[in-house]
């Protein structure tokens, strides 16, 4: 549980356990069902690797902007985290809307509506931490930002435009490339296409074909739920 006041006297690591924490069985599985509504698509389209960063970060950075703000004494739950996994799809297809075409503004009227479906929940129930909420999303978008994917054209390959991946920040591809014992001047446009899409003359789709019918995350996820204290998120 993040408690402000044990925070204050240097328990840090409750930033980082409340995520998993649950006021109760309800609250658990509003979050669960919040996760398997966009978990799918995210970790599709960001990779394991940033889908755990972002997750887990968002998580902590809302807890941390609430501590600070004094604004949730107490609270658990992962809302903060899914809330970031929303706002880091919203900003994907923000940024690459140039590459992504009719597919990133079908993604992103799908995420206005569940935020604001969210954050008027949080708002006419008792219990909830919409800061939590509105903290997640902001943090998980500007890592989106920074971390990417960054979609760029790289050439054409095989007669097909190839698109390739290039953050403004390459960190976690760094860290993939010391892992796996690459070097990224050598080989410099690695992971060379993102993976679960294909390329193609107007904009991307997935992987096998489609018309893009199920784009984004589904409607209503994220938020967490519980009629009582502490509020939760």
């Amino acid at each position: 549980m993040k408690i402000d006041a044990a925070i204050a006297r240097g328990q840090s690591y409750r930033l980082f356990t409340a995520c998993f924490v649950h006021g109760n069985l309800m609250h658990l599985l509003a979050n669960c069902w919040s996760l398997s509504a966009i978990g799918p698509e995210s970790e599709r389209i960001f990779g394991k690797d940033r889908f755990l960063v972002y997750y887990l970060g968002s998580g902590v950075l809302a807890g941390l902007v609430t501590y600070a703000m004094r604004s949730s004494p107490y609270s658990v739950g992962a809302s903060g985290c899914i809330f970031g996994l929303i706002g880091a799809m919203g900003a994907f297809y923000y940024a690459n809307r140039s590459i992504l075409g009719r597919r990133s503004q079908i993604g992103l009227d799908s995420i206005k509506r569940t935020l604001m479906l969210n954050l008027f929940y949080g708002m006419s129930a008792r219990g909830i931490d919409n800061g939590a909420h509105i903290a997640g999303a902001i943090c998980g978008a500007f890592m989106s930002l920074l971390l990417g994917p960054r979609l760029y054209y790289g050439g054409y390959s095989f007669g097909r435009s190839r698109v390739v991946d290039k953050p403004i920040l390459p960190i976690i591809r760094m860290i993939r490339h010391w892992l796996e014992g690459k070097d990224m001047e050598k080989d410099p446009t690695m992971p060379p296409e993102l993976p679960g899409f294909r390329s193609g003359g107007k904009g991307l789709g997935p992987r096998g074909g489609g018309s893009g019918q199920h784009d984004g995350p589904q409607s209503g996820s994220g938020g967490g739920f519980s009629p009582r204290r502490p509020p939760m998120r």
